[in-house]
């Protein structure tokens, strides 16, 4: 069983416009910066809702959207999404609240296709539970360290509160 979950060009394409580099605008996070972001997106249906597909444009580093997938009520996954032509190769080292990290060198990300980042795929954030993402990347020689927290709203749970945060260390 693979630890990594390579998505379709064309499933998840289809959540998107059909220009894969036309909005990859990169936020440029100089060494030693950090950028945060507090949205709101529905709770997932199929067949499923991203940042993008909210109308909420992702944080991009170095090509890639630090995006989050839902279609349930209870899971959504963190995302690395390239959104470049080019194929990129990133090495990374996860650690999840409730499964075990795993580290991987070399992985490539064909344009258009994502990366999902938990091991086991289930990531919580459930009326009950939520689950916390960490994950060290390396990506053209810079190191950052991602955080993704997606709870349900307060009012109503019919809303996922998402949290990112992005830190470049050099």
């Amino acid at each position: 069983m693979s630890m990594y979950i390579y998505g379709s060009a064309v499933a998840f394409l289809s959540l998107f416009s059909s220009q894969v580099a036309a909005e990859c605008i990169d936020s440029n996070l100089g060494a030693t910066k950090a950028i945060a972001m507090h949205k709101t997106i529905p709770v997932g249906s199929s067949p499923g809702i991203t940042l993008k597909s909210s109308g909420i444009s992702p944080i991009v580093i170095d090509g890639l959207e630090v995006e989050v997938f839902t279609n349930n009520d209870t899971l959504y996954y963190p995302r690395l999404y390239n959104c470049t032509y080019n194929p990129i190769k990133v090495s990374l080292a996860t650690l999840a609240s409730f499964s075990a990290g795993v580290a991987a060198a070399n992985k490539t990300i064909q344009p258009g296709e994502f990366l999902n980042t938990d091991p086991d795929g289930i990531v919580y954030a459930s009326s009950t539970i939520s689950e916390m993402q960490l994950v060290d990347l390396a990506v053209n020689n810079k190191w950052y360290r991602l955080t993704w927290f997606v709870t349900l709203d307060d009012q109503g749970k019919k809303n996922r509160v998402v949290r990112i945060f992005v830190h470049r260390y050099y």
